[in-house]
């Protein structure tokens, strides 16, 4: 073979070698290899070393993977190049020299790659818990209520990268998040789907005529976003419940064939319904549609006729999602607002003054409250804005009920309350961190997997401006922080700018935050209501969550963004 063209051959195998390593950062180390191997002195290897250094090369490679536990996709690189040096075609002459030196540099890339494992698998696993806490916000911010099983996930990943040591350490971790990271990106698209199947369903039983099959799978399709699933079992499920929501309006096809005038007469119960409500137009729009499908259902005539008839219908009842719902969040709202009543006739005595205030002034207020949901109600345009509305409103009656059973509480705010873990088995915050505040107690309790691990007396927000009840994440942390007030300097709400150590931001809307109320001389029991405090205010905080500095500095450290905050 000509030199020119030995030549040749041997800079493209290089450069492909070369090229390949860039992404794992080994074309510097390769460069050195080769320049030594041009300029030193008898560097060329001796004859007949190719097998040799191929086997060493290949033993090298076995023992990253298996005995260190590199993964197989930083290893990937180098074993395409080696198949490269392998299926070169060069002359008997060059081929042995050429070669061996080109195992030499790849055993040299494997040996580099082992040593950086660590450091680059740590980085990687880094970066995905970042991008997994941004995904994270993002399905809070689209309601999504399925993804406090990948926030346990992530605190879990987290613990594991503090302690890892080992290559096999950092690349389980790694590992972990990778997929974790994957199946919440992919739950997104598949909720989407069986949020259109619940709805669906939810027409269907606020007409009268629930599906009993559709709600059985439904279920089952819950349990997969519950149980947190793996991206295979998303991407399954998306075309499954395209299907059921097929078979749904299938089934109440059926039924209005089969037993029209029962299905109709409870429908007519719901029309009769938004009635009540003062909601006329569609309740005479929908009545309309109800008798023209009496009308075809029940007159002699063709099967087709009846078919089409009963077809007709049902995506009529389908397209009356939206008054539905509306019906559906008014009476949950009502129901919220007598709960409301029994709870104001409560009161809570301040142990300072001896003066009395309603147990659940929080729940009335017009910005954090029961006022502020029967606004989101009115100005509700879509069902989802409707189903936002009447969600908030289950929620702030979960909430006021427990406020109801911990009055009677007699249990030592340093042990677990049975109202906490009822109210968390409820939103499903079973697992992981979450932090629990009862107002009437004025005490902060950390659970983590269910069980106690911390607590705290605290000062919520006073009657003016109170802590918002209800379900928060803690959406930020810093350190130190210097809070402005927002009032103006004559208001009897202004105050000095105040610098605080420690503050995790938990109600973005109010601006509210759990910190350290270091100025303050008391906390705990009508610490809330108006008392004299020698260095502090006269009162509660300003909508904030305030503590002891020494235990906010634990509660700083021991609360992952992200992590549920109960208020109630």
């Amino acid at each position: 073979m000509p030199l020119a063209q030995s030549a040749s051959r041997t800079h493209l195998i290089r450069t492909r070698i070369a090229r390949a390593c860039e992404g794992a950062g080994l074309i510097v180390l390769l460069l050195a290899f080769w320049a030594g191997a041009l300029t030193l002195p008898g560097s060329a290897p001796a004859p007949k070393t190719a097998l040799a250094n191929r086997q060493r090369l290949d033993h090298e490679l076995q023992r990253a993977q298996m005995s260190l536990g590199v993964p197989s996709l930083l290893l990937a690189p180098i074993r395409v190049q080696e198949q490269v040096v392998r299926a070169a075609d060069r002359s008997p002459t060059e081929n042995d020299q050429v070669a061996a030196s080109d195992y030499a540099l790849l055993y040299a890339a494997t040996r580099h790659v082992e040593q950086t494992a660590s450091v680059t698998l740590r980085d990687q696993a880094n970066g995905e818990a970042e991008l997994m806490m941004t995904a994270l916000t993002a399905a809070r911010a689209q309601r999504f209520p399925y993804v406090f099983a990948y926030q346990a996930r992530l605190e879990q990943a987290q613990a594991q990268l503090t302690s890892a040591h080992t290559i096999r350490d950092y690349a389980s971790v790694e590992a972990l998040l990778a997929g974790q990271l994957d199946a919440l990106r992919t739950m997104g698209p598949a909720y989407v789907v069986y949020q259109r199947l619940c709805a669906q369903l939810q027409t269907m039983r606020l007409a009268g005529i629930p599906s009993a099959l559709g709600e059985a799978a439904a279920a089952q399709d819950e349990a997969a976003f519950r149980d947190g699933a793996t991206p295979q079992r998303y991407r399954a499920l998306i075309p499954v419940m395209q299907a059921q929501m097929q078979q749904v309006t299938t089934d109440l096809t059926q039924v209005l064939l089969t037993n029209p005038s029962a299905a109709l007469g409870q429908v007519q119960a719901s029309i009769d319904a938004l009635r009540t409500i003062g909601d006329t137009s569609d309740a005479a729009t929908f009545e309309r549609e109800r008798d023209a499908a009496a009308h075809a259902l029940t007159a002699p005539g063709a099967a087709a006729a009846r078919l089409n008839a009963a077809q007709l219908f049902t995506r009529q009842v389908i397209e009356m999602a939206l008054p539905l719902l509306r019906l559906h969040a008014q009476q949950d709202i009502q129901a919220l607002g007598a709960l409301l009543t029994t709870a104001q006739r409560q009161r809570l005595l301040d142990p300072f003054t001896g003066a009395t205030y309603p147990a659940a002034y929080e729940y009335a207020d017009v910005t954090v409250g029961y006022p502020h949901i029967v606004t989101e109600l009115r100005a509700a345009k879509t069902a989802g804005d409707v189903q936002a509305a009447d969600d908030d409103a289950t929620v702030m009656s979960e909430s006021l009920s427990a406020l109801l059973a911990d009055l009677k509480d007699k249990t030592p705010p340093a042990q677990p309350h049975a109202t906490d873990q009822r109210l968390l088995q409820q939103m499903g915050f079973t697992q992981g961190k979450v932090i629990v505040v009862s107002l009437v107690e004025q005490v902060i309790r950390f659970y983590q997997d269910g069980k106690l691990v911390n607590w705290s007396y605290v000062t919520t927000g006073r009657p003016e401006l109170p802590s918002p009840p209800g379900v928060h994440v803690a959406i930020s942390k810093a350190s130190p922080v210097l809070f402005v007030s927002p009032e103006p300097r004559t208001s009897p709400l202004w105050f000095e700018p105040t610098p605080v150590s420690y503050a995790i931001l938990y109600d973005a809307p109010g601006n509210d935050f759990i910190h350290d109320g270091w100025w303050r001389s008391e906390f705990g029991p009508g610490t809330q209501l108006p008392h004299y405090d020698p260095i502090a205010f006269n009162g509660g905080s300003h909508g904030c969550i305030n503590l002891p500095l020494k235990i906010m500095k634990w509660v700083y450290d021991w609360t992952p963004v992200g992590a549920p905050v109960v208020v109630y």
